[in-house]
């Protein structure tokens, strides 16, 4: 598993950008040399105050999305985990 924290920059509302992530970084959203992506409709609606989760189309990665609040309430940035999955073909019987 590995858990990544997004953040939207306040020059720049149409991008979301890493501020911190471990060493082995899978998130399904980006890569390490694409640190700034357009936030997928997962991550925008926990930017929004919902808290959700996403499988990649292949369903081998799940993220879970959660908005990160600060002492007023304010959502601040979005802490994704991701974990890699056995696909729903190999699971079933």
């Amino acid at each position: 598993m590995a858990a990544t924290i997004w953040r939207v920059p306040p020059d720049k509302p149409e991008v979301a950008d890493v501020v911190l992530a471990g060493s082995s970084y899978t998130g399904q959203f980006s890569g390490w040399g694409k640190l700034q992506i357009e936030p997928p409709e997962a991550m925008r609606r926990a930017f929004g105050g919902e808290a959700t989760s996403v499988w990649s189309d292949d369903c081998n990665w799940c993220s879970v999305l959660v908005p990160l609040r600060d002492s007023l309430d304010d959502i601040i940035g979005v802490l994704e985990l991701c974990a890699a999955m056995k696909s729903a073909k190999d699971v079933m019987i």
